[in-house]
């Protein structure tokens, strides 16, 4: 069966005109042609877009060379091949150079057939190529646009500020005007919380659209697929239809924002004119959905850490102050029987209330260190910094320790008889102080502390450092020595007393007066504590 071909011939003389049809008819195809022989004519006939073009090299007032730059300014793909009765090599090749497909000599017609048809293929691989670098641009814009996107909403875990986000880079990369909604679904209410829009009166939108669990948010829900409608403004599913109206919304595709197999809510594509989504665009959006959702969860999961940390740390407050309060009576009436405030007692009973004053004191160090905790979590603690005297700082601690060496335990004190008054927060370095010591006697049975203070005036800073040669910390363990509730051996079975927050709160507060503390230790050979701070 022949082929259909238009065909547009540039040609002054009839008879090679009708000869290059009946080339064409030999063949197989079914010529539909017309020749002109004016730029005029040829202008005009281009218009309709011609399968092929065959132009004789020189016209009377019209040429080969100016068809084809004529052509060229049209950006139209037709093949054009010059027929001429006589022309050189070098001019073949360079109308070849300026577009041409081919040359045919008019003495050698029966080329004709197959030159068109391998022009016709040529074109086809060349349309077929462009289809194909324009996917791969479609393509690559949209990898581009989703990790922009991917980005822009990993940026941050504030579930507001993330979905404003999303949607103003959704309405970037739309290739059609729109508005953009989501709304979170509530299982406990059952409703849906309108929580973002685009383009759209936040407040309006929010008072209009529909809270229940119903009509085609429903559907994408209970399917977990996408639910799309023509025109919003008709459907009988429409809560609303006046804010619809108001703002020329049209079609709607509705997805759904799933994370671990749960359906968090509906990203919504509200068109301002009839669109009909194609399957790219949906699996685009699909695609968006997807990373959508596993962001909102994450910021849904550390909105409930929040709330959760915040709750435990007003409870650990609360508690912890109703306790100090009963255990400070505790602690000054023992203090007062011990000292015979109340009448003589023998040495059994002073041994006994010895006892529960160090269990009560030692109790009393575990409140403050959980309100200490809670204060550093809720940022409540405020740096009071004061100029003070570091050589009566330091003997002052000397003194208060007195009391704590034993036969199988020394204290070894390294200062210059001479340091300097320093700026900081006494009260706070005098507790990182405290609690290093604290936990080097804790966890050096037998042997030796060694506490030593350094000034550096060139750097503006103090150094102070608590030695042990104890137990140790095993290499895997000093990147956690530091973490809330961490001991060494956290067991049931443990040896040592505490709730592990003293080196905890002494980072926090080191690093609250601009410093910080290094460790270094080995197991079996002790540790090392190292507090810098400027002062």
């Amino acid at each position: 069966m022949p082929t259909p071909l238009r065909v547009l011939i540039a040609e002054d003389r009839p008879a090679d005109a009708e000869l290059m049809v009946y080339e064409l008819s030999r063949s197989g195809f079914e010529p539909n042609w017309t020749r002109v022989d004016t730029e005029e004519d040829y202008l005009k006939e281009l218009q309709s877009a011609p399968d092929v073009i065959l132009a004789d090299h020189t016209l009377p007032n019209f040429d080969a060379p100016r068809a084809l730059r004529l052509l060229k300014n049209t950006g139209m793909d037709v093949p054009l091949i010059v027929v001429t009765g006589s022309i050189s090599e070098e001019v073949a090749v360079e109308r070849i150079k300026e577009g041409a497909s081919d040359y045919i000599l008019k003495d050698r017609m029966t080329r004709l057939g197959p030159a068109v048809k391998r022009a016709l293929e040529e074109k086809t691989l060349r349309e077929e190529k462009r289809k194909a670098d324009k996917l791969i641009r479609r393509n690559l814009e949209r990898i581009r646009a989703l990790h922009e996107i991917n980005i822009a909403i990993t940026s941050t875990l504030d579930l507001r500020t993330m979905l404003n986000v999303l949607l103003e880079k959704i309405d970037l990369f739309l290739p059609f005007p729109s508005a953009t909604t989501v709304r979170l679904l509530n299982r406990q209410a059952g409703s849906l919380e309108s929580l973002a829009c685009r383009n759209l009166d936040e407040e309006e939108w929010r008072t209009q659209e529909n809270k229940a669990l119903s009509g085609r948010a429903k559907t994408v829900v209970d399917t977990k697929a996408p639910v799309i409608v023509g025109n919003v403004q008709t459907d009988p599913r429409t809560h609303n239809r006046s804010i619809y109206l108001k703002y020329g919304l049209v079609s709607y595709a509705g997805v759904p924002l799933v994370a671990k197999a749960n359906v968090l809510g509906v990203l919504g594509v509200y068109t301002k004119e009839a669109h009909e989504f194609s399957d790219r665009e949906m699996e685009f959006l699909l695609t968006l959905a997807n990373q959508a959702a596993v962001a909102i969860h994450n910021a849904q999961l550390y909105a409930d850490m929040e709330r959760s940390n915040k709750v435990k740390s007003e409870f650990l407050s609360v508690v912890s102050h109703e306790l100090r309060t009963p255990l400070n009576v505790v602690i000054s009436y023992a203090s007062m029987i011990k000292d015979r405030i109340f009448g003589e007692i023998n040495t059994e009973q002073d041994n006994a209330l010895k006892k529960i004053l160090i269990r009560a004191d030692d109790q009393l160090k575990m409140i403050n260190s959980i309100l200490y905790t809670t204060s550093v979590e809720t940022q409540t603690l405020a740096v009071e910094n004061h100029q003070f005297n570091l050589a009566d700082f330091v003997n002052d601690l000397r003194l208060s320790y007195a009391n704590s060496e034993s036969q199988d335990l020394t204290i070894e004190w390294d200062y210059p008889p001479t340091l300097p008054d320093v700026t900081t927060d006494r009260a706070k370095l005098r507790q990182i102080i405290d609690n290093l010591i604290a936990n080097a006697i804790k966890f050096t049975p037998q042997g030796k502390v060694k506490i030593s203070f350094r000034y550096f005036p060139e750097r503006e800073q103090l150094e102070c450092k608590v030695e042990d040669n104890g137990i140790g910390i095993p290499a895997e363990m000093l990147p956690f020595i530091f973490d809330k509730f961490r001991q060494v051996d956290s067991s049931d079975t443990r040896s040592y007393d505490g709730v592990g927050l003293g080196l905890y709160i002494a980072k926090e507060f080191a690093r609250l007066l601009g410093g910080d503390i290094d460790v270094q230790s080995k197991p079996e050979r002790g540790s090392t504590f190292t507090v810098t701070l400027p002062c």
